[in-house]
């Protein structure tokens, strides 16, 4: 299996460096991400999936390093990946740098409800929340612009 990851990998860093179209990264990780999430898929093909979605992400795609930190915080079952929250909140951080909404929401949360062994840290999840906003996320959009405005989710 990890020889089919770096394969993957590999492959796909030559591909990227070839010149991959919008289009094509699109529908590559469109693919990858349902493929990671559909149970019945079968193990190497999950693989793949996983290579694609890291190889983007060390391509520097805020997409794929957003789903890095959303697989991370659920797993992959039928990978044997378990969460890691370490390793999730280091894909989120990456891409929340680089602008993603999502990512900046979900660092938003995680420093709201103090998840995943995070110190909660008002002053943080108030900044994602604001950074989320700035970058199109709808979801912080209403209610007075204080920390302790950032809307409930479940834990």
């Amino acid at each position: 299996m990890k020889t089919l990851l770096k394969l993957s990998i590999a492959n796909l860093c030559l591909f990227c460096s070839a010149g991959l179209s919008a289009q094509d990264y699109v529908s590559d990780m469109r693919k990858a991400e349902a493929m990671l999430k559909k149970d019945s898929a079968n193990t190497e093909l999950k693989w793949q999936a996983w290579g694609i979605v890291a190889a983007y992400a060390n391509q520097d795609s805020t997409e794929a390093m957003n789903a890095m930190g959303v697989f991370y915080e659920k797993g992959i079952k039928a990978l044997n990946i378990r969460p890691d929250y370490d390793m999730c909140r280091y894909w989120y951080e990456k891409a929340a740098e680089k602008g993603h909404p999502g990512a900046n929401y979900s660092l938003a949360m995680m420093y709201y409800y103090s998840k995943y062994g995070i110190e909660q840290n008002l002053d943080l999840a108030f900044q994602y929340a604001k950074k989320s906003v700035e970058s199109g996320n709808p979801l912080f959009m209403f209610g007075p612009s204080t920390p302790q405005a950032i809307p409930p989710c479940s834990k």
